[in-house]
């Protein structure tokens, strides 16, 4: 091969490379929109993926012309990056977008289809255990009606035994 249609070629591959590079970043623009991740979450997700972007450019320069870094490298990752911007990129963020609102859907509706029964099974238990507690709650009461006027003569006695106590403490 001749050394102009090499980097004609490498020229092409990193076009493509900017097109790819400007594509990730739509996606994860979109994202981190839809997410709002905290101000620190944010920032480190902004480090990691320009240096994640940047190794693979790095990669494709070193498997598409050995490293050689050269002026028009950087007019293709430019030219790439400024056709993706021109051509694709409201298209992409309107895909992505709906692709987002799609999954969030499904995940809320599973969501739903999951807790609901559960809620509406502790709801049924809730009343269960509340309805035998007022049964256990009257049994209690009739077995001890018959012991009703000693339980209510303790209390007074106990009331005044407290009473004492206390005042007893305060002299001290």
């Amino acid at each position: 091969m001749s050394l102009v249609f090499e980097q004609l070629i490498t020229f092409l591959l990193l076009t493509l490379v900017g097109m790819g590079i400007a594509l990730t970043f739509d996606v994860y623009r979109v994202l981190r929109g839809q997410i709002k991740p905290p101000k620190i979450l944010g920032d480190i997700a902004d480090l990691l993926i320009w240096v994640v972007l940047a190794i693979i450019a790095f990669v494709v320069l070193i498997f598409g012309n050995w490293g050689e870094v050269r002026v028009y490298i950087f007019i293709g990752i430019i030219v790439g990056i400024a056709i993706y911007f021109k051509w694709f990129s409201k298209t992409v963020i309107n895909i992505v977008f709906t692709i987002f609102k799609i999954i969030k859907t499904c995940v809320l509706t599973i969501y739903r289809l999951i807790t609901i029964p559960i809620k509406l099974i502790s709801g049924i238990l809730l009343a269960l255990v509340m309805g035998f507690g007022k049964i256990l709650a009257k049994l209690m009461g009739l077995l001890l009606a018959p012991f009703r006027p000693i339980i209510n003569k303790l209390k007074v006695i106990w009331g005044k035994f407290k009473l004492k106590v206390l005042k007893s403490l305060k002299k001290d």
